[in-house]
């Protein structure tokens, strides 16, 4: 396991209020940060955990409504830190096109930068033969791979950008996969371990039969 957030302060300060902010600009946010497969990517895992909610090129004028929102915030999270996910929303919700524009051609050089490094990251995660995740520093999931979601067959619509790490290992631990304990206690200490930064390493046997290796390497910039 390599290691993304309680909701923001962002939807109390200005999803509440009046905005004309559009699909069309949330998803000019994801391409341009995130490129244009990984957006894509993550609208279709949008779609699944929020019970069939949609965005369509059809629906690029529509408002953008406060689950999306809630959603692209903590995608870009993952890649461009919290703050700055939460200033770049904001200018869509506040000032619509023409402001929102200006800002992503400010970051342009950087948003390249940005999704070379993604694509480069999501290709090498998906050509190893083990179950990867990535967290970031504030223990939150930022990337995966399918062979992890087949290890461990998590809920549909459970495995998302910004789902807090410590919300898949309670439902590991719940199905016995962080072995014998107490659910809290067994939460607790692999937290304290990414909190910490500490590597960390388990061998748990399942059911089946199979014997599953877990391990945790710190990254430099926190997370794992």
């Amino acid at each position: 396991t390599a290691f993304v957030k309680p909701r923001s302060t962002l939807q109390e300060h200005t999803i509440g209020r009046h905005h004309q902010a559009t699909n069309g600009d949330m998803l000019l946010l994801l391409r341009t940060f995130l490129g244009e497969q990984r957006a894509s990517q993550l609208l279709e895992f949008f779609a699944a955990s929020e019970r069939g909610m949609k965005i369509t090129e059809a629906m690029r004028e529509d408002v953008a409504k406060r689950e999306f929102i809630d959603f692209v915030e903590r995608s870009l999270s993952g890649v461009l830190g919290a703050a700055t996910a939460r200033s770049l929303v904001e200018a869509a919700l506040r000032d619509r096109r023409l402001h929102l524009e200006e800002v992503v051609h400010f970051f342009d050089d950087t948003t390249q930068a940005l999704q070379t490094q993604q694509s480069i990251l999501f290709s090498s995660l998906e050509n190893l033969a083990q179950g990867i995740s990535v967290v970031d520093a504030e223990l939150r999931l930022v990337a995966w791979n399918k062979r992890y979601l087949d290890l461990f067959e998590y809920p549909e619509g459970m495995v998302k950008p910004g789902q807090p790490i410590a919300t898949l290992i309670r439902y590991n631990a719940e199905r016995g996969e962080c072995g014998p304990g107490e659910i809290d206690e067994l939460v607790a200490k692999r937290l304290n371990y990414m909190q910490m930064g500490s590597p960390h390493r388990f061998i748990r046997r399942r059911g089946d039969g199979r014997v599953i290796e877990m391990v945790g390497n710190p990254l430099p910039n926190g997370g794992f």
